[in-house]
């Protein structure tokens, strides 16, 4: 019987950064994950540094007031048993789409919505991300925080952080 091949099946390469071997999607220009989170961490500080003072202590408010930091995990299932994957969060909610707009683009993350269109309620709009995203913006952000919200940070960075392990079948 024939293998079937799927156009979305991961490809074996180089690193166009360090030459390491990896695999990547049906693309030419491989980044192994340390290359990748190198150039994604620059990416993020770009961003932060473009922010102006103003907009830089307007986002400290909403995000003090509105922001949500959390600890998310995915589990699954392999032949030698059932891991988790630890990621962190972070996301704000908002009724305003002009705040919720300016928030997307600031951070430049998508901003999603809207929920409850109906009559009854106010449409809802969202801003949030998890991984290496989240924690690039929390650890930006973190030293502008009360002590509550450093606390919730340094837990779902560590969380983050923990990595891939091992859960114990139950």
């Amino acid at each position: 019987m024939p293998k079937i091949i799927n156009k979305t099946m991961l490809k074996t390469g180089k690193c166009i950064q360090c030459n390491k071997r990896t695999q990547g999607k049906d693309n030419a220009e491989f980044l192994c994950k340390s290359c990748s989170t190198i150039k994604y961490e620059i990416e993020i500080k770009q961003i932060m540094n473009q922010i102006t003072e103003f907009d830089f202590g307007w986002l400290c408010g909403i995000i003090e007031g509105e922001g949500c930091f959390y600890k998310k995990e995915t589990k699954s299932a392999l032949l030698n048993g059932q891991y988790c994957y630890p990621l962190c969060g972070f996301c704000l909610m908002s009724t305003d789409h002009d705040v919720m707009f300016k928030i997307s683009n600031l951070l430049k993350i998508n901003l999603l919505g809207p929920y409850y269109s109906n009559k009854d309620r106010k449409s809802v709009w969202s801003v949030q991300t998890t991984g290496q995203q989240a924690l690039l913006i929390m650890q930006h952000f973190k030293s502008h925080m009360s002590q509550r919200r450093q606390v919730q940070i340094d837990e779902a960075i560590a969380w983050q952080l923990k990595g891939k392990f091992k859960v114990d079948n139950v």
